[in-house]
């Protein structure tokens, strides 16, 4: 699964569903008004003009939450995507000081190979040196 598709959330389903059930109602709502003035009904009243205003009005009402409901949603996923690309970013850096104390590593072990058989000489040299003096202490008594 690709994870930087693009999912659908829970708002944009739910304000997608509140929509369509919005517009299917004020739809068939104007339907009915058109045939039933087409027909010439006597109930389609000045009643019947105020329920298909306030139809209206819900349709209009219903878009705005949808509209809304898809910002709250493109808002959610831009957060989203900016803490992924933080955690990927993050990381980077730890790949990196990984990377570097590794070498470092690397380094210190390199370094204490020469360092230990310099020290190894100047033990030795100290020695020679005791040494002599041990035989210039004996030649002097």
């Amino acid at each position: 699964m690709d994870n930087n598709k693009p999912r659908i959330s829970k708002f944009e389903t739910m304000s997608l569903l509140a929509l369509v059930v919005i517009c299917l109602g004020s739809f068939f709502t104007h339907v009915l008004a058109i045939i039933g003035r087409w027909l010439g009904c006597e109930f389609i009243g000045p009643e019947f003009d105020q329920h298909i205003i306030n139809v209206s009005w819900a349709f209009f009402l219903g878009l705005l939450v949808y509209a809304f409901c898809i910002a709250m949603a493109t808002a959610q996923g831009e957060y989203a995507l900016k803490e992924k690309r933080q955690e990927q970013e993050r990381e980077k850096f730890y790949a990196k000081v990984r990377k570097s104390l590794r070498d470092g590593e690397e380094y210190e072990k390199q370094m204490k190979e020469p360092r230990r058989k310099l020290v190894e000489e100047i033990n030795q040299l100290r020695k020679e040196q005791d040494h002599r003096r041990e035989i210039i202490r004996s030649l002097e008594k």
